[in-house]
C-alpha cells in the first residue's frame, strides 16, 4: 500500500517504474520500510496485492481514513456531487475485433427462434400514410408532461436565488479543484483494465489527495524544495553537535530521515518546533532547513 501510495503521488505511470524508482530512492526504501541492502519486491507482487484485497479492501482503507480525518476535524459533512471523464487504458485509434456485428446478431436471433425481423417499415399498395390522410393544421406538436415536472420548476425557481448561486461558486472551486488535484495524481488516465480495478485506482488517488490535503493542514505542507546548506554546514553542525556530548555518532537512520524530507520535499518548522526535536538532528534540519517527516 505504501508502494501504491508513493506511485500515486508522484505520478509514476508503471509498477515496473514503480519498483525501479523504489529501488533507486532512498526515501521511497524508508517509507516502504526497505533498507538500502533489501531486495525490492517484483512488479507482479502489485498486481498480486491489488487482487487479493481487492475493490472492498480499498474502500476499506479510504473510508478509515476519513474517520480519522473526521475526528481530527478536517473533514467536513457537506457534500458536493459533480462528475468527470477519466481516460480509459485502451488505445483510441486501434480497431481489434469484439464481439458479434449487427447483422451477425440477427442471423443469430432468426436461428434460435424462427422468427424474421424487417428492418424497414413501410406500407401495402393500397394503404395510405398516416400524414397523408390529416389535414395539416391537426399536425400539431405536443410536448408530455413527466410527474416529476413539479419537482423541475422547484428546482428551477432554486436555481435563480443568491443562496445557489454562491454554492455554485463553491462547488466549482471545491469539486474542480479536487478533480484537477486527481489528474496530478495519476487519475487523468487509469492504468489498470476493468471496471472493479478502476474503481481500486479511483480510491486510491482519492486517498493520496486526502493524504496530502491533510499534511499541508496540519502544518507541514508539501511545497517546492528550498536551498540546501553545503555540505560543510552539515559537517560543523554534527560535529559541534558531537563535541557538545548530544549525541556518539551520525547514524544512517539520520541521514535516511533527512534524505526522506529532502526528497518528499517538507517545508521546513519554525525554529521553536525544531527544538522540541532530538539534538542531533535539530542541529542537522536548522542547517539544512528541512523539517523531520
Amino acid at each position: 500500500m505504501r508502494a501504491l501510495l508513493i506511485g500515486s503521488v508522484y505520478n509514476i505511470a508503471s509498477f515496473r517504474r514503480l519498483c525501479s524508482a523504489i529501488s533507486e530512492n532512498i526515501a521511497y526504501r524508508w517509507f516502504c520500510f526497505l533498507t538500502i541492502d533489501d531486495p525490492v519486491f517484483d512488479h507482479s507482487s502489485i498486481s498480486h496485492f491489488i487482487d487479493r484485497i481487492g475493490r472492498d479492501g480499498f474502500a476499506a482503507i479510504f473510508e478509515g481514513l476519513n474517520q480519522e480525518l473526521l475526528r481530527l476535524g478536517l473533514l467536513s459533512p457537506e457534500m458536493y456531487a459533480d462528475a468527470s471523464l477519466v481516460k480509459a487504458n485502451a488505445s483510441s485509434f486501434e480497431m481489434v475485433p469484439s464481439g458479434m456485428t449487427v447483422a451477425e446478431f440477427q442471423e443469430l436471433a432468426i436461428e434460435e427462434n424462427g422468427l424474421f425481423v424487417l428492418t424497414e417499415t413501410s406500407v401495402d399498395d393500397d394503404g395510405v400514410e398516416s400524414n397523408d390522410c390529416l389535414p395539416p393544421r391537426s399536425q400539431r406538436r405536443y410536448v408530455s408532461l413527466i410527474r416529476y415536472y413539479p419537482m423541475t420548476l422547484l428546482a428551477r425557481e432554486r436555481n435563480r436565488t443568491s443562496e445557489y448561486r454562491r454554492e455554485r461558486v463553491r462547488r466549482q472551486t471545491i469539486a474542480e479543484g479536487t478533480f484537477a488535484s486527481l489528474d496530478r495524481l495519476g487519475w487523468a488516465r487509469t492504468r489498470l483494465r476493468g471496471l472493479w480495478k478502476v474503481n481500486c485506482e479511483g480510491y486510491l488517488a482519492s486517498f493520496a489527495h486526502n493524504v496530502l490535503k491533510m499534511v499541508r493542514k496540519l502544518g507541514r505542507g508539501v511545497g517546492p524544495p528550498g536551498p540546501v546548506a553545503p555540505a560543510d554546514a552539515v559537517a560543523s553542525s554534527a560535529d559541534q553537535a558531537m563535541d557538545d556530548g548530544l549525541v556518539d555518532a551520525v547514524t544512517p537512520l539520520h541521514c535516511l530521515i533527512w534524505l526522506s524530507c529532502w526528497v518528499l520535499g517538507l517545508e521546513p518548522l519554525p525554529a521553536r518546533r525544531l527544538s522540541q526535536q532530538t539534538p542531533l538532528l535539530s542541529s542537522i534540519t536548522t542547517s539544512h532547513g528541512w523539517s523531520k517527516s
